[in-house]
């Protein structure tokens, strides 16, 4: 099982050990949907990259703060990456006023249920999908994933 995180332009953030209990928090949301881990790829990197990706592959123009992409081979076995636009997760916790680093956690965890197999194109699936975000940022403490020090770096990136 692996689950790398990889940053567009951007500086590593968080140690070797906060990188662990993230591993670890996420393979628990695979794990409590039913799914394992084969790999995972976290990319975070600026609008212009997600903004060039949506278009390639989806064809829409508009900025977006998260994009999966399945390579799954096996059921309930996951493989993918899961791109994060850092300017859209600071946006977004701007106007829901939230920390950064719940957004950025709450991306993370809507990027595994969509490999899951959830999807969020209509409300009655996009409210069920963000009730399971809400239940999957409640259990953070469990794994003492750490708090790192995120939230003045998206900020000013995201400027």
């Amino acid at each position: 099982m692996s689950v790398q995180f990889a940053f567009h332009d951007l500086k590593t953030f968080g140690s070797q050990n906060a990188q662990r209990t993230w591993r670890a928090w996420l393979r628990d949301i695979a794990h409590q949907e039913g799914h394992s881990i084969a790999y995972l790829t976290f990319v975070l990197g600026d609008n212009a990259l997600l903004c060039d990706l949506h278009a390639r592959y989806l064809g829409r123009t508009q900025p977006t703060d998260v994009l999966t992409f399945d390579y799954s081979e096996t059921p309930k076995t996951l493989q993918g990456d899961i791109y994060i636009s850092v300017h859209e997760v600071a946006r977004n916790a701007s106007h829901y006023s939230v920390p950064i680093w719940d957004e950025l956690c709450r991306v993370m965890a809507h990027g595994i249920l969509h490999l899951c197999g959830y999807d969020d194109k209509k409300p009655s699936a996009r409210q069920h999908m963000h009730l399971l975000e809400e239940h999957y940022l409640g259990l953070r403490t469990r794994f003492q994933v750490q708090h790192i020090s995120i939230d003045a770096t998206l900020s000013a990136l995201a400027k």
